[in-house]
């Protein structure tokens, strides 16, 4: 009784790799979900963090509560604003709470002096460095108005600034965009573990024989007892090539292809520049198929693209091994001469 299982053992590997990648992915964008600058779920999406005293915003900023609201008895112009290209962009408004100033950015949408019992919501935050010029100049202007000091200032004014005019729904979507991605990648490990455990029912599988599974399984079994041997003319780069089939690997795929389907293999050198100076070459190998499908197989250098070549063409009987616009000509305007070539009959 047959125990290996080509196809079986491809998709246990597709899975563990999914698995891998997955829960990286997920874990650094649930890092993204906790970083400093995102506010906690409740706060971002069922409600305010109330404002209730100006000695309360360092607290509810370390805790992650950035977006408030608060009742503001009076809310007034302080005359100050941001410019962008000569022209105001943004207002800087403020309120008393215990007999401290809070400072707010808002739009140009605000356009009275004062407006009594404003109910103020926006995004908590330090302010920046254009904002603490707000704050100095605030600071002085407090200081004139009372006669005290510029430091004495400093006490009256909050470092917190409350954005008014900060997108929320920006901020949601990203944080749902997030966790979107997340239940998206456990949605994929799970399938993949699915796929494995069920894998004759997928296309990937009836793929092998056009779609017709029991077509597929026989397929499946013959690539089973080739390799099961471990017995490869060629076994470099993710391609490998036994007695009758190609198979080509990825991290997370596989193609098959029959041998005999092979009828034209070729080295490819890809020049690079930048800025019109050379930096360098690649090479590679092309293997083309009777259904014009091809695999191109990457090589570190010129010498072992052309070993590919020479240990293919000797392998695989019925190809034409070797570049020329003759036959790329002859390739792509009549294929079923391209093929007679490569199998040596009368064209």
């Amino acid at each position: 009784m047959q125990t290996y299982d080509f196809v079986k053992l491809q998709m246990k590997r597709i899975a563990k790799n999914t698995t891998i990648l997955g829960i990286i992915a997920a874990l650094l964008l649930t890092v993204l979900l906790l970083v400093p600058n995102v506010p906690t779920p409740g706060n971002l999406y069922i409600s305010d963090a109330v404002i209730t005293s100006a000695y309360e915003l360092r607290d509810l900023y370390e805790s992650r509560q950035y977006f408030v609201s608060a009742n503001a008895e009076s809310f007034f112009d302080t005359g100050y604003y941001e410019e962008s290209d000569g022209k105001p962009v943004y207002n800087y408004y403020a309120f008393a709470s215990d007999d401290v100033f809070i400072v707010c950015k808002t739009s140009l949408k605000l356009t009275q002096e004062s407006y009594t019992d404003y109910l103020v919501r926006g995004q908590l935050r330090e302010a920046s460095s254009l904002e603490w010029e707000v704050l100095n100049h605030l600071r002085s202007d407090l200081a004139d108005a009372w006669e005290i000091s510029s430091y004495e200032a400093f006490d009256y004014i909050s470092t917190y600034i409350i954005d008014v005019a900060a997108p929320r729904i920006v901020v949601q979507l990203l944080a749902s965009l997030d966790v979107l991605l997340i239940v998206c990648l456990l949605v994929l490990i799970v399938r993949s573990h699915l796929n494995a455990s069920n894998y004759k029912n997928i296309k990937l599988y009836t793929r092998l024989d056009g779609g017709n599974a029991d077509g597929a399984e026989r397929v499946n079994t013959a690539i089973s007892r080739e390799f099961e041997t471990g017995e490869f003319s060629f076994n470099k780069n993710g391609v490998r090539i036994s007695r009758s089939w190609i198979i080509r690997t990825s991290p997370f795929g596989f193609k098959v292809h029959r041998k005999a389907d092979l009828i034209w293999v070729y080295k490819v050198t890809t020049r690079h520049r930048t800025n019109g100076i050379p930096t360098g070459k690649t090479y590679s190998v092309m293997l083309w198929f009777t259904d014009k499908t091809f695999e191109n197989l990457a090589a570190r250098s010129d010498k072992l693209a052309t070993e590919f070549v020479e240990t293919i063409d000797a392998d695989c009987p019925g190809i034409i091994a070797g570049y020329s616009d003759e036959i790329n000509a002859l390739f792509n305007s009549d294929l079923a001469a391209f093929i007679k070539l490569a199998k040596r009959e009368e064209v």
